[in-house]
């Protein structure tokens, strides 16, 4: 799909920032990882691939579906206010989409330019608690396939993901429903954690029962929280870090070994 969008971009820092984010994660730097990777028969341009195409896929959703849900707020049985969380990266104008008193445009992180066509970015402390505090504060998180739902869950709030597309995809696009099928997000679709909305219809249907009961699905929020993220100690990157360490040294002895 991302070759059939060739005019899909990345931005080069991201990919910096998250090699350098997985080099840091095992006390190394980027140049030293390579030189390991080496000396271990390692190709890392295949990590590099990866991460390039994580970092495309991402662009891809966000083209495809940014502007396909739409709700009616008059629908809604409650008062509320709807937070609009753009992706950091996004650098369009936002044209007739204005926040009101009703409805916010939440653009994340602080960007600056990075050449004439784009723009780069960069997470600040403040806005990772923005961020928590965002979901914090909500009485419904809604999102598709997005990692959003374990954020979400590990905060006890309620989730929705939206299953349908307001506009038919033409044969260029792919139907959100395809998202659904990946590798990846099938123990979330598993875990029970959240509701699924398959029309607008549904879509207020649920907002409103989440509204009346938050507490609907809230094992299967815990559930995907030791499913996925097991320890809340801040010790993750120190685990994964050690883990490829260890591999990367017994990779090493066997070849010692072998001579």
């Amino acid at each position: 799909e991302i070759k059939k969008n060739d005019f899909l971009e990345f931005n080069k820092q991201d990919l910096n920032n998250e090699l350098n984010r997985m080099a840091s994660n095992i006390g190394v730097n980027v140049e030293t990882l390579k030189k390991i990777c080496i000396s271990n028969g390692l190709d890392f341009s295949i990590v590099e691939d990866q991460v390039k195409t994580d970092l495309l896929w991402n662009s891809l959703i966000f083209y495809l579906y940014s502007r396909r849900v739409s709700v009616n707020l008059d629908e809604i049985d409650e008062k509320i206010k709807l937070l609009v969380r753009l992706a950091p990266s996004y650098n369009k104008e936002l044209g007739e989409f204005k926040s009101n008193q009703n409805i916010i445009y939440d653009v994340p992180g602080k960007q600056f330019p990075l050449d004439n066509y784009r723009n780069d970015w960069e997470f600040l402390t403040a806005d990772m608690q923005h961020l928590a505090d965002s979901i914090y504060y909500s009485s419904v998180t809604i999102n598709f396939a997005s990692t959003m739902t374990v954020d979400a869950a590990a905060l006890d709030k309620p989730v929705i993901n939206i299953d349908y597309d307001v506009v038919k995809p033409d044969s260029t696009k792919i139907s959100i429903r395809y998202i659904y099928k990946n590798d990846h997000y099938q123990p979330v679709l598993k875990a029970n954690c959240m509701k699924m909305a398959r029309s607008n219809q549904e879509l207020v249907k649920q907002i409103n029962s989440y509204l009346k009961n938050p507490r609907q699905e809230k094992e299967g929020r815990s559930r995907i929280l030791k499913e996925l993220t097991w320890k809340f100690d801040g010790q993750c990157s120190q685990r994964v870090g050690n883990y490829v360490l260890d591999y990367l040294n017994k990779i090493s002895n066997n070849a010692d070994s072998a001579n």
